[in-house]
């Protein structure tokens, strides 16, 4: 990737026909909005980018309940870590958890599936990235050293 981006992951599945990814340029991600229910059904972001702000698609479905998580300018991601399983026949993100230099947010989902973490011990989280169709199929995280 350009910048000397670092992309760690994704988890999830092989499925979801639309990539997606969120690099602000020279910005931040200030909010991270999650439907989820029995599974993880979408995911979107708020971000700023030259003092502006912007929201993304929805990248998945828009079922399951909405919980919003606003980042604080002095707060960092320093941990992600969710549960992958087959759902409706399809390997899918059924979990997330987002860790910061200031709490925890999550569990969103349900707690069937094989554990996925990604400790954030060196760099910063700048973005993510994953493939979703009618849910969330897999999610990765985009470091900068």
């Amino acid at each position: 990737m350009a910048n000397n981006y670092v992309e760690v992951g994704p988890w999830g599945g092989s499925g979801g026909a639309n990539p997606w990814s969120i690099i602000p340029n020279g910005g931040r991600i200030t909010r991270i909005n999650v439907r989820s229910g029995a599974i993880v059904d979408a995911i979107y972001f708020g971000y700023t980018e030259g003092g502006t702000n912007y929201e993304t698609a929805i990248f998945g479905g828009r079922n399951g309940s909405l919980s919003t998580i606003d980042i604080a300018d002095d707060e960092e991601i320093i941990e992600i870590n969710g549960k992958v399983a087959t759902f409706e026949n399809l390997n899918l993100v059924t979990q997330l958890t987002f860790v910061t230099n200031k709490q925890t947010y999550g569990p969103y989902g349900t707690n069937g599936g094989t554990d996925f973490s990604c400790p954030i011990a060196k760099g910063k989280v700048v973005g993510f990235f994953g493939r979703y169709g009618a849910y969330l199929d897999a999610i990765g995280v985009v470091l900068s050293p």
